[in-house]
């Protein structure tokens, strides 16, 4: 991605305020020469947050690496 696009794909988790997902920085990978956005993600599947879930780093690199993880946690959106 390029940074205007990081940054986009960052803004929108953040709007998302999501439990599962947070932001730590957009970042620029020089071997791969793209920004990157850095994040804390929870695996774990579900509403209700408990104090043995674990925390783990990644690198969203593209606009379709993060639709395909709100897909995979679509279960946890409420409907109204």
């Amino acid at each position: 991605m390029d940074k205007l696009e990081a940054e986009r794909v960052a803004g929108a988790i953040r709007k998302m305020n999501m439990e599962w997902i947070q932001v730590s920085a957009v970042e620029y990978n020089p071997l791969l020469d793209i920004y990157e956005v850095k994040c804390a993600y929870k695996r774990e599947r579900g509403n209700i947050s408990r104090p043995t879930d674990t925390w783990t780093t990644i690198f969203i690199k593209s606009p379709r690496q993060w639709i395909d993880l709100l897909t995979g946690h679509r279960d946890d959106f409420e409907l109204p």
